[in-house]
């Protein structure tokens, strides 16, 4: 494993570690071509509505690391209004390569 991948990983381990995750949830390219893994199906509690996104927390359930319950998504709202309280469906995938944008997600 690279020193930079490892560093990568180690890193995303001391967020985790801290329960404090701030993924932003869109697909942007941040530099060279990227891969996530299989899509993982879970649910999230809203958490703040404001400027057509939505900051929501993942609920306990099994996750892929370095994805931990109470961590926080950070989505597009989607076309129909949603309310903080409200427990919505997504779909998250992790990046195996690359460096984009670390944790995809949308809502299911």
């Amino acid at each position: 494993m690279s020193l930079k991948k490892c560093a990568g990983v180690a890193a995303w381990f001391v967020l985790a570690s801290l329960g404090v995750l701030m993924l932003a949830a869109c697909n942007g390219q941040v530099g060279g071509s990227c891969h996530y893994g299989p899509p993982f199906e879970a649910e999230v509690i809203v958490t703040g509505v404001e400027d057509g996104e939505v900051r929501a927390r993942l609920l306990p359930g099994p996750l892929p690391a370095p994805l931990v319950a109470g961590g926080e998504l950070i989505l597009r709202a989607p076309t129909e209004s949603v309310s903080v309280g409200e427990r919505r469906p997504v779909s998250v995938r992790v990046i195996e390569s690359g460096t984009c944008t670390p944790v995809s997600a949308a809502w299911r």
